[in-house]
């Protein structure tokens, strides 16, 4: 083992890592901010309305400060030493890691893997674009290299996920945002996912990502060593409210999706035409009566 390449994690509930998203991320949740926010004059952030405490209609405030400056604020994250020694060597303590491609999280979840396999993504499709975006080549073409180079490079490692809907959001936006963009079509017009989807021979993403995850509880079932640890009894109370999602439920959920109640997954052959069959994955799906490739743009 190499002690410098090691990094030491601890997993555990409230230990996600909070994202900064948008232009003026809010300093309490992180969050983009829009118009109705104020500034802090101790940290120099923007404040959403119901992050600072504040009720009625904002009013600038130069002495405002923020929940998180006055420590009113929940702390989001556990505080953890920053190192840890192991036998005279010094290991850092980090919240999230990247291994053989996908990101594990200290808070658990796949949204740290979604957001980096959807970034790896789009490397891999700018760096095809002349292909995927060539008018002499039919669109069922640049379908299957778009399936084959980019697709897949979004969805490895989705057989594990338990994603939630936000999740699941964010995978299809950057889907479709790429389909589009090899179609030609704009966003102004009104041409429906569908059929661009149906044009290149591609199923939904989602519907992949489906047949991905029912293919590896396939293949989970059939392995003894794996099977095992699908059983074992976690001991402790469960808080009060909805779950986390599970991946064994993400599962249940496919299969009554999908009509697979009735077929034994130990079948191996059976079990994997079922799938393809009912997600669509092992046939090319037939042209509509969109435009001709060269009028998409």
């Amino acid at each position: 083992m190499n002690m410098g390449k090691t990094k030491f994690m601890v997993s555990g509930t409230g230990l996600d890592v909070p994202k900064d998203t948008g232009r003026y991320p809010c300093a309490v949740c992180r969050q983009g901010v829009g118009a109705h926010s104020i500034f802090c004059g101790s940290c120099k952030h923007w404040v959403h309305k119901r992050c600072s405490g504040k009720s009625g209609t904002l009013k600038e405030d130069p002495n405002f400060v923020c929940p998180s400056c006055t420590g009113a604020a929940p702390q989001r994250t556990a505080c953890l030493p920053t190192e840890i020694v192991v036998e005279d060597n010094s290991l850092e303590v980090v919240k999230e890691f990247c291994y053989l491609g996908d990101t594990l999280a200290a808070g658990g979840g796949c949204i740290s893997a979604i957001i980096n396999r959807c970034r790896v993504a789009w490397g891999k499709f700018r760096s095809l674009l002349p292909i995927l975006t060539d008018r002499k080549l039919p669109l069922p073409v640049r379908g299957s290299v778009y399936s084959v180079c980019v697709r897949s490079t979004m969805l490895y490692g989705g057989e594990c996920w338990g994603p939630t809907i936000q999740d699941s959001q964010r995978l299809l936006r950057t889907d479709r945002s790429m389909i589009r963009w090899i179609c030609g079509i704009k966003a102004k017009r009104e041409v429906s996912s569908d059929s661009l989807l149906t044009s290149l021979g591609l199923v939904d993403i989602t519907m992949e990502l489906h047949a991905r995850r029912l293919r590896w509880f396939g293949h989970v079932q059939r392995s003894d060593d794996l099977h095992s640890v699908m059983d074992l009894q976690v001991n402790g109370k469960k808080k009060r409210g909805g779950q986390p999602k599970t991946w064994e439920a993400c599962v249940r959920r496919d299969i009554k999706l999908c009509n697979l109640e009735n077929v034994d997954p130990n079948n191996r052959d059976r079990w994997r035409s079922s799938v393809r069959c009912s997600c669509g994955t092992g046939r090319r799906a037939r042209q509509t009566d969109l435009p001709p490739d060269g009028e998409l743009g």
